[in-house]
């Protein structure tokens, strides 16, 4: 719902759009036409504060404001930011064919510039939001990875658990069962982990693939050592156990080169790939910041 009406101005700061709203500036004399037009482009300015003041976080984590549905929930006020600039354009143009008072002439640049770098800051935001949308079934598919892993690596323990109090045949096949588990979930995790890599040029998954398939080496080698001792081949087991020491050793290397999260993951990528777009965000909210004093400056003298 649009504000109602009063000419206004924000300092948009360094670190977050000050969202104390406008200072008051109306103009009541009929002879005051193009005073009272550039007080209505200020007006609607204004009247996009609360909304710009809403982008900063939408940029520093975009893939978590569109899964949790804020991106989606402020669509409306945006569209009426966008149309308040619409509006506050037109009547710059209107006002750049009429011979304007010195005062409001100098502060066309600025309301002009304004009114760019606040369209620029909605326009950036928009095309990063539409990359972090286009990573949310990514995003889906790498948990379900991630779930995959994590279920295979309690199943090994379980196995390597079970197998160092193994006595009889019966308890090693019990062994080799659970670890035939962890075997699948961890297929399915390199399926899953595989398949994002292939589907999303640039993601940097080879953490978690190179670990998982350490982890199925190591579980290979360690079930040829279960069998070998069910047949009773004790030399083949010896040799199977030092190659799985060896592969679980390396697996538990990698594992501390796993990134935190998968959605950590996914935000890295997003803003990669988003990096020109939230650099043009940033400086078009340097240019309003910096209009904005420019214009802070002539209601300023206008109050005097």
């Amino acid at each position: 719902m649009k504000r109602a009406a009063r000419a206004a101005l924000a300092v948009l700061a360094v670190a977050a759009i000050a969202a104390g709203g406008y200072v008051g500036y109306t103009y009541v004399k009929e002879d005051k036409s193009s005073e009272a037009m550039f007080s209505q482009v200020l007006e609607k300015i204004g009247e996009t504060d609360a909304t710009l003041a809403a982008l900063d976080p939408f940029t520093e984590d975009p893939v978590k404001a569109v899964e949790k549905g804020t991106w989606s929930a402020a669509q409306s006020d945006i569209s009426e930011a966008r149309e308040s600039l619409d509006e506050a354009a037109a009547l710059l143009r209107q006002l750049s064919s009429r011979r304007l008072p010195k005062e409001v002439s100098a502060s066309m640049d600025a309301a002009q510039r304004n009114v760019d770098a606040r369209t620029g800051m909605i326009g950036a935001a928009e095309r990063v939001m539409e990359k972090a949308a286009a990573a949310q079934d990514p995003l889906k598919r790498l948990r379900s990875a991630w779930s995959n892993l994590q279920e295979g690596d309690t199943l090994a323990r379980e196995a390597a658990a079970l197998s160092s109090k193994a006595a009889s045949v019966d308890e090693i096949k019990d062994v080799r069962e659970r670890g035939e588990r962890a075997t699948e979930r961890f297929n399915d995790a390199l399926d899953g982990f595989s398949s994002v890599a292939a589907a999303v040029p640039g993601i940097k998954l080879d953490p978690y693939i190179d670990y998982v398939k350490a982890r199925l080496e190591a579980l290979g080698y360690a079930d040829a050592a279960d069998a070998a001792l069910i047949e009773r081949n004790k030399d083949e087991a010896v040799e199977q156990n030092d190659l799985y020491t060896e592969a679980d050793e390396k697996a538990s290397r990698l594992a501390k080169n796993l990134p935190s999260s998968v959605d950590q993951v996914i935000l890295d990528f997003v803003k990669t790939q988003s990096l020109s777009e939230i650099e043009g965000y940033q400086a078009a909210r340097a240019e309003a910041t910096q209009s904005d004093a420019d214009l802070r400056d002539y209601l300023g003298a206008q109050s005097k």
